[in-house]
């Protein structure tokens, strides 16, 4: 087995038990084993955290981005306006490095992720522009994009900005954190019209069930469109 001392959330826990479920599944399929240990009910899923749900509206991602232009980092309003446009994790993003980037195909390769799967990051027009233009100022020494100017080697550490950015922004207790920026991102895929297959594809969401969460939007959708267009008839 793992160990870890880090302690583990009810989703996480379901993910592992999925996976040995389906080895059990595969014992018996092969007869190495008669009976499935883990089926009619004999183990639970875990109930799982819906986790941070916090959507950010239209001006209060402008409100951030504002705010970012003041900050003594430079490069904060790029790391913001990234994490907005391609529903990437904060760790995917700080981590990106110069090498990563194809601006000719209008995306950045994450060759490692949390899943263990590489996938492209979208690139919108105006990000891949200022990433051209950093890249011409780029400390040579520097591998990552968004890079601790105090030490270019090294990829830098967002909190202190986030957090004076987020306060400089009116956002302060308001539930904004850093993954409210994914969230909002795959919420307005979703509620654009994509599929939840699609959105995954951008996401990097390993399975479809860890975007069910996001099935009720396109529902809310549904309904108002009704009662605008059909109700009256």
């Amino acid at each position: 087995g793992v160990e870890t001392d880090k302690l583990l959330t009810n989703s996480t826990i379901n993910r592992f038990l999925a996976v040995l479920s389906a080895v059990f599944s595969f014992a018996v399929d092969h007869g190495v084993i008669d009976t499935h240990p883990m089926k009619g009910g004999r183990v639970k899923k875990l109930t799982e955290n819906l986790g941070r749900q916090r959507v950010l509206t239209d001006d209060e991602a402008a409100r951030l981005l504002t705010a970012a232009e003041a900050s003594e980092w430079p490069m904060l309003r790029l790391f913001l306006r990234v994490l907005m446009t391609t529903g990437a994790r904060r760790s995917e993003v700080n981590g990106l490095r110069w090498s990563d980037l194809r601006l000719e195909d209008k995306v950045a390769i994450l060759p490692r992720t949390k899943n263990g799967e590489p996938r492209a990051l979208p690139l919108v027009a105006d990000v891949r522009a200022e990433l051209a233009a950093a890249y011409e100022r780029r400390p040579e020494e520097s591998d990552f994009i968004f890079y601790d100017p105090r030490n270019p080697k090294r990829a830098k550490t967002v909190d202190a900005a986030w957090l004076a950015c987020r306060k400089a922004a009116g956002l302060d207790g308001e539930g904004v954190v850093l993954h409210s920026l994914r969230h909002t991102a795959v919420t307005k895929l979703v509620k654009s019209g994509a599929n939840l297959s699609q959105v995954a594809r951008v996401s990097g969401h390993k399975t479809l069930a860890m975007l069910k969460r996001y099935e009720h939007l396109a529902v809310q959708d549904a309904v108002e469109l009704a009662e605008k267009h059909l109700a009256g008839y």
